[in-house]
């Protein structure tokens, strides 16, 4: 149970994100039999966050950490990492989020705003 993380493109392998920091991330979640419920592809918009400081679900707080800079992958997070985003979406499945890390603020400086 937890999270998994499936590289489809690896990133810089040397710019992660830290707890606090803000990530733009694009993604699209699906269901565990391949439903989309959630994409911001679709909206032609990433996806602005605080990671690390609970303003998301538990598996995109523990596993974008993993992902570095430019980093393509699949993020799988159990049911139990996903607490009360599945009612939203009434559903008891774990979720896949394909997600692309594009860029990484760190939260008490402007010196690390990398784009790619």
């Amino acid at each position: 149970m937890g999270v998994s993380i499936e590289t489809i493109v690896p990133g810089d392998g040397k710019t992660f994100p830290k707890r606090g920091d803000t990530v733009t991330i694009h993604y699209v979640g699906t269901l565990e039999n391949g439903t989309p419920f959630d994409s911001s592809r679709d909206r032609k918009e990433p996806f602005v966050t605080q990671i690390g400081v609970g303003k998301v679900i538990k598996g995109w707080d523990e596993g974008v950490p993993q992902l570095s800079l430019g980093q393509k992958a699949n993020l799988i997070a159990t049911s139990d990492y996903v607490g009360e985003y599945l009612k939203k979406i009434n559903s008891q499945s774990d979720i896949i989020s394909g997600l692309r890390s594009t860029r990484i603020s760190a939260r008490h400086s402007t010196a690390l705003d990398l784009e790619i």
